[in-house]
Order: structure tokens, then sequence, then C-alpha cells
């Protein structure tokens, strides 16, 4: 199944309607969001998830509220969601925070 990132330069130059643009065309393939900033990640999730995205990747520093909603809105809507933080944010030593509730479809 071929994957198809939507990256943060068009959907901050167009719009959310970029992911669906992208998704109705190509039915079989993941539409895949990369969002550069986590700072208002819960809203970036649903946007994504609303706009016909399958997995949403969130880049940039974060507070412990953000992600805890970001990883809440993935969970509820059922959106696969991988959000990285620099390297000792949040008080964990990996670089990466991955939240992952349900498989891939």
């Amino acid at each position: 199944m071929p994957f198809i990132e939507i990256g943060d330069p068009l959907i901050k130059s167009v719009g959310f309607q970029a992911i669906s643009a992208v998704k109705h065309p190509t039915p079989g393939a993941w539409i895949v969001t990369e969002m550069m900033s986590a700072d208002w990640g819960r809203d970036q999730v649903v946007l994504a998830a609303e706009a016909g995205a399958d997995v949403v990747l969130l880049i940039g520093p974060a507070s412990i509220a953000s992600v805890s909603a970001a990883a809440d809105a993935s969970r509820r809507l059922g959106i696969p969601a991988m959000i990285d933080v620099p390297e000792g944010r949040l008080g964990l030593p990996t670089a990466s925070i991955r939240y992952e509730e349900s498989s891939f479809r």
C-alpha cells in the first residue's frame, strides 16, 4: 500500500483541504500528514483526521499537556499519531514518543 505525505508547508499554504484533495483521487493510499508544531497537538490530530488523514506526525517542542491532548485525540479518533519532541523534553530519555493505540488499518 503506498504512502503519500502531505507536509507542513502545503498544509500551511492551502489548509487542511490539501489532505482530502489528495486522498479522494488516491483511495488506496495512506495519507500521512506531517506538521512541524506540536504546540496545538489535539487540534492538529482532529483536523487532519477529519480531512481524511490516516496517520499524523507532529514534530517540534511540545508541552506535556499538548502531547497528552494529541494522544487522547489519536486514541478517540483511532488514528495513529507519532509525536517527535526534543531529547529530554517531557522528562523522557528518548527523542521520540510514539503512541499507537490502534494498529494500521
